[in-house]
C-alpha cells in the first residue's frame, strides 16, 4: 500500500523512506517507495547530518561571523527520518519533530513542537480494506481525521477529512487515467466544498522519463518541460501559460548526474532577471558536504557573479 501520508494544520512535511534508486525514479511525482534519505538526495547509511550557512554581501564579507547553524535531521539505519531540528536566527530550537515506527519499519506517530505547541499525528492502516487513518491532536485535543482509501496500482481514489473543531467534513475524490504502459498520463482531484477541479497531465520519453507536467490549478496554468540524458535528468524548464495559451518562460534549471542543481536562471517578462550557479565539494559516498551558491542580479545590471552563500554539512554514517 502507498507509504503513509502526513500533513497538519500547522506544518507540511516531507515523508519518505529508505533503498536509492536511479535518477529518473526519483524525479518522478507518483515514485511512492523513495525513502527519506532518497527524497533528500542522500546516498550511503547516513546516519545524521547538520547543516551551517553563511551569507555574504555583494562586496564579499560574510554577514556574520561564523556559519548558522540552519539544522539537524537524524536517521534510522532503514533510511527513515527519525528526528529533526530546525534553528531560528539565533541558533535557538524554533521546530522539532520525532517519528515513531513499528517493527515493520511503518510510520505509526509524530510529535512536533513548535513553541508552546505540541500536535501529536496518529497513523493507522487496514491493508485489507486498503485504508489509512490519521488523528491529529493538538495540545491534546483532537483536531483533524483524515481517512484515505485507495484503489488501482495503490494510487489514492478518496480522503475523508474530518475536523473535529467544527464538524466539517471535506471530501476529496481523485481520478487517474493510465497508458499502456501503465504511466499516469491524467490525474486530477475535485473538492466538495470546491466548484473547480484540479488537473495534472502528463507525458513520457519511449524509457518512461516524465518529459512534461502540466498543472491546470484555479486560476494557473504551469508547464514544466524536463530533458535527460542516458535518462538521467538534466534541465526543466517551467512556463506560465496565459488563458489564450501563451507560454511566458518563467524558470530554467539544471542538473548534474547525480541530480544536484547546478544553476538556476529565472524570468521575469520573459527577460533573464536573476542567474544563480552552484558548485559542490563532495564527500567519498558523493554526498555534498560544502556548496557554494553564486548569484548574478541581471535585473540590477550586473555583469559578475558574487558569492551569496556558503553552505556546508556535516555528515555522520551508520557502520
Amino acid at each position: 500500500m502507498k507509504k503513509i501520508f502526513h500533513c497538519t494544520l500547522i506544518i507540511i512535511l516531507i515523508i519518505s523512506c529508505e533503498k536509492q534508486v536511479s535518477i529518473n525514479q526519483k524525479y518522478s511525482d507518483f515514485q511512492i517507495d523513495l525513502t527519506d534519505l532518497e527524497k533528500r538526495n542522500l546516498y550511503g547509511k547516513v546516519q545524521e547530518y547538520t547543516l551551517y550557512i553563511t551569507h555574504f554581501n555583494e562586496s564579499g564579507k560574510p554577514q556574520a561571523e561564523n556559519p548558522k547553524l540552519i539544522n539537524k535531521e537524524i536517521f534510522t539505519e532503514f533510511g527513515s527520518i527519525q528526528f529533526l531540528e530546525d534553528y531560528d536566527i539565533n541558533g535557538e530550537i524554533k521546530r522539532s519533530e520525532a517519528y515513531f515506527y513499528d517493527k515493520n519499519n511503518k510510520l505509526t506517530k509524530t510529535i512536533t513542537k513548535i513553541g508552546p505547541t505540541t500536535s501529536v499525528d496518529l497513523f493507522k492502516r487496514d491493508s485489507i480494506n486498503k485504508t489509512e487513518t490519521r488523528r491529529l491532536f493538538v495540545n491534546d485535543i483532537e483536531m483533524v481525521k483524515d481517512i484515505r482509501i485507495y484503489g488501482k496500482n495503490d494510487k489514492i481514489i478518496k480522503e475523508i477529512e474530518i475536523r473535529a473543531v467544527n464538524g466539517d467534513t471535506v471530501v476529496r475524490n481523485y481520478n487517474y487515467k493510465f497508458d499502456s504502459n501503465n504511466n499516469i498520463i491524467r490525474y486530477d482531484f475535485d473538492t466538495n466544498n470546491i466548484d473547480k477541479k484540479n488537473t495534472r497531465e502528463y507525458k513520457y520519453d519511449e524509457n518512461g522519463n516524465m518529459i512534461q507536467k502540466i498543472y491546470y490549478d484555479a486560476k494557473n496554468i504551469r508547464k514544466i518541460n524536463s530533458e535527460y540524458k542516458n535518462n538521467i535528468l538534466t534541465k526543466i524548464k517551467e512556463y506560465k501559460v496565459s488563458s489564450d495559451s501563451t507560454e511566458t518562460l518563467a524558470y530554467i534549471k539544471e542538473y548534474d548526474k547525480d541530480y544536484n542543481v547546478t544553476s538556476i536562471n529565472v524570468f521575469k517578462d520573459s527577460k533573464l532577471y536573476r542567474e544563480t550557479k552552484i558548485e559542490y565539494v563532495f564527500d567519498k559516498f558523493g554526498n555534498w558536504i560544502e556548496k557554494k551558491t553564486y548569484t548574478k542580479r541581471n535585473y540590477r545590471g550586473s555583469n559578475s557573479f558574487h558569492l551569496a552563500t556558503l553552505a556546508t554539512r556535516k555528515i555522520k554514517y551508520w557502520e
